[in-house]
């Protein structure tokens, strides 16, 4: 690495090492990375970095001769540090947006997802449609499936939406169930929850078959990402899939393209996704 002036090092960034605790999202990310990373002879550096620490910390990180470029999963959006590399043209892929056109990313389309699964669940006959946020709405994707979930019960009619039915959970299946005890202590109770990712909403299925309630019956429930656990949940778990695996991927092939001083031919890179419907948000 000395001779040649480089890491040969990949890094994964996020924002909290616990996370691959909690979050089934991120294995099957960082599996993809690893994956396409060593095809072109390269290894991968997972490290922590919060929008909340005080200086340059991704400045810091991509400086410290560690890694030759970052990919950078679930910043808070306009993180001064994360933008000014962005900027300067350094070699970063952001999973998700960070909003300025210097970036290079990949994601999904929250928004259409957040519209599509609230969609679902208006046409499956719910009325009053909670929502669990996975994170609070300072990251990206969190915030894009929430505006998609109120523009689509805004057109429902002025009823549809209520500030009491919005939760923010953090990441983890413990969360979810926590949120969605409160909100089953709300009365008129919610008859259906969008939690934007599938851990929060394992959680929350934990918590209204607590109560001694019934999914969908009393309760329907989707979440977001269709992890691998999604179809053994009782009952199965209606979802959309995110596609970690292929998102870890298509990132670190745009970041060697990157660091190779090649330019990706998609500055922003959207993957399809799939809303796949279970018995969690329909009748047997």
């Amino acid at each position: 690495s000395l001779v040649k002036g480089r890491s040969e090092t990949v890094g994964l960034v996020i924002r909290d090492l616990s996370l691959l605790e909690v979050d089934p999202y991120l294995l099957p990310l960082l599996s993809g990375i690893i994956q396409r990373a060593r095809l072109d002879g390269y290894r991968v550096l997972v490290e922590s970095v919060s929008s909340d620490e005080m200086g340059d910390p991704f400045g810091e990180l991509i400086d410290s001769g560690r890694i030759d470029g970052m990919i950078v999963e679930n910043a808070n959006y306009g993180d001064k540090s994360l933008r000014r590399l962005v900027k300067g043209g350094r070699p970063v892929v952001i999973l998700g947006s960070q909003g300025i056109p210097e970036e290079w990313s990949v994601g999904i389309d929250d928004r259409r997802i957040g519209r599509e699964m609230t969609r679902h669940l208006v046409e499956s006959g719910k009325t009053r449609i909670a929502h669990i946020s996975f994170a609070h709405f300072d990251i990206f994707a969190a915030e894009q499936r929430y505006k998609g979930y109120r523009e689509t019960l805004e057109m429902e009619g002025l009823d549809a939406f209520r500030e009491t039915y919005v939760l923010q959970a953090n990441f983890s299946m413990e969360s979810g169930y926590r949120a969605m005890k409160r909100l089953l202590a709300i009365t008129p109770s919610p008859d259906a929850v969008f939690a934007s990712s599938d851990a929060v909403a394992i959680g929350a299925m934990a918590a209204i078959h607590d109560e001694g309630l019934t999914i969908p019956d009393d309760i329907a429930v989707a979440g977001v990402d269709d992890i691998g656990g999604a179809a053994f949940c009782r009952p199965p778990l209606t979802t959309i899939t995110s596609k970690p695996y292929e998102t870890g991927a298509a990132a670190a092939e745009m970041l060697i393209d990157l660091m190779q001083g090649k330019s990706p031919a998609i500055r922003r890179r959207l993957l399809d996704t799939d809303l796949v419907v279970r018995q969690s948000t329909r009748r047997s």
